[in-house]
């Protein structure tokens, strides 16, 4: 079960960017059955994984870093501000005749930017939903050592945000304008000092 239950979360980034281009199209009734299917397989996961604190672990570490990633994934789409900055760079250096690989790369950047609220949406909806399963299906035990491991990437989060502090330096001082990469970490530390305090009121 543990290893479906991977495979799903793990498939999930490719379902959200594929649903996220059908919703950008204005196709909405075959990405909520796609959803729905997956939330299915995802509920039986639910249901027959075992009691032994293994397979408990196993499960709750599962949902934990796919809460994690598509929460940072919806951050990174939600806050586009340096993928509209880095196409706007590409445009506006471009004298008119681009190659074929330039222009697969504006294109690519364009359709990106498209589908980013969508996709931010959606992760953010998944982020909510594993972070619940996660929650109901734990015990004290397990609930404590997630705590304890949230606590640890709250911290390093904090080292993060410097990092990207200076690279939104770097940005303004080589492009003359700040994408303000900064506020995505400082978004996901927010998500970790949310996600510890309701594993902290659990115990």
């Amino acid at each position: 079960m543990e290893f479906l239950l991977l495979i799903v979360v793990a498939g999930l980034y490719y379902i959200i960017y594929l649903t996220a281009v059908m919703y950008s199209e204005k196709i909405v009734v075959l990405p909520i059955i796609i959803y729905a299917i997956v939330f299915v397989i995802i509920g039986i996961t639910y249901i027959f994984i075992g009691d032994s604190y293994d397979q408990l672990t196993n499960f709750n570490v599962i949902l934990y870093m796919g809460s994690l990633f598509y929460a940072w994934m919806a951050i990174r789409n939600l806050w586009n501000r340096p993928l509209l900055l880095k196409y706007k760079n590409i445009t506006d250096s471009s004298s008119g005749i681009v190659n074929k690989s330039e222009y697969n790369s504006v294109e690519s950047l364009r359709i990106n930017i498209e589908i980013a609220k969508y996709k931010g949406i959606i992760s953010l909806i998944v982020a909510i939903v594993l972070t619940v399963l996660m929650t109901l299906k734990s015990t004290p035990q397990i609930t404590a050592e997630t705590r304890d491991l949230s606590i640890s990437f709250f911290i390093l989060s904090l080292f993060i945000i410097i990092i990207f502090a200076v690279w939104d330096l770097f940005i303004r001082v080589r492009k003359g304008a700040l994408a303000f990469v900064v506020i995505r970490p400082i978004l996901f530390s927010c998500w970790l000092f949310i996600l510890n305090m309701i594993l902290s009121r659990l115990l």
